[in-house]
């Protein structure tokens, strides 16, 4: 059995977008012209709008490679925000899964779309946590 015991933490606001980029996974995504269409920046901020260091960001898509029915999950960049709170890197067009995390907030996601030779900007506000202070059987 495990226990969770109550967090609740005062919101915090963050952004994230970077001048530093983000290293791409490698993936088999096909994609014609460049590897990378589109600038991606993601903001994340608290409730007021401050901005938040050092939260992390996961950008994955879903893919049918090799010919198969079954979908492969494929991450593109993995990082975390620069002291500003921002994080910018660039993706191949497409339509993309993205989960933002940050010490004692609550995470979020969203689905993404890039379009090449446009620059995509994605605002996340995280919120307190407030756990249930259940005990939960794992069994």
């Amino acid at each position: 059995m495990c226990r969770l015991g109550v967090l609740a933490v005062l919101a915090l606001s963050v952004t994230v977008s970077s001048t530093q980029s983000a290293r791409p996974r490698e993936s088999n995504r096909q994609t014609t012209g460049t590897s990378h269409d589109g600038n991606f920046t993601v903001l994340v901020q608290d409730q007021g709008g401050a901005a938040l260091p050092n939260a992390w960001v996961r950008v994955q898509h879903w893919s049918f490679i090799d010919g198969t029915q079954e979908p492969k999950l494929i991450e593109d960049a993995v990082g975390t925000t620069d002291a500003k709170g921002e994080f910018d890197f660039k993706l191949p067009q497409g339509l993309y899964d993205v989960f933002v995390s940050a010490p004692e907030l609550a995470p979020e996601s969203s689905k993404c779309e890039i379009h090449k030779g446009i620059v995509t900007q994605k605002v996340f506000r995280l919120g307190i946590y407030v756990g249930t202070g259940q005990a939960w059987d794992t069994n």
